[in-house]
């Protein structure tokens, strides 16, 4: 796509193409997207080879203020919600609580099995 489109022309429209592959870039190590990840690294070296260093940093940083700015909002949203609504949090928080516990338990269950295993 990127050679189809002049780099002066990519410009406009860096920021929709960079945002989901940053997202993508971003987001916790997982073995099932590690190849999709290597593929969006390409695809922004790409990008940048095509749209040039400088316009492609710039583009590159406004996309990650706007991702940091919405991570920043999410969060002040749940800390305002636990003031203003606490038992509803306090049952999000035992949902959590809960989840860890059946998760942990799992994992010792596998670690149970790969010690018999031996």
């Amino acid at each position: 796509m990127t050679h189809v489109i002049p780099g002066e022309e990519l410009v406009p429209l860096a920021p929709t193409m960079i945002m989901p592959l940053y997202n993508l870039i971003d987001s916790p190590e997982n073995d099932l997207i590690k190849d999709l990840k290597a593929l969006a690294r390409e695809v922004l070296e790409m990008l940048q080879s095509r749209m040039g260093v400088t316009a492609y940093g710039q583009v590159y940083s406004s996309v990650k203020e706007v991702v940091q700015e919405r991570r920043r909002d999410r969060k002040h949203k749940r800390s305002i919600q636990q003031v203003a609504d606490p038992e509803k949090a306090a049952v999000k928080k035992m949902k959590k609580h809960e989840r860890k516990k059946v998760v942990r338990k799992e994992k010792a269950a596998e670690h149970r099995a790969k010690r018999r295993e031996m």
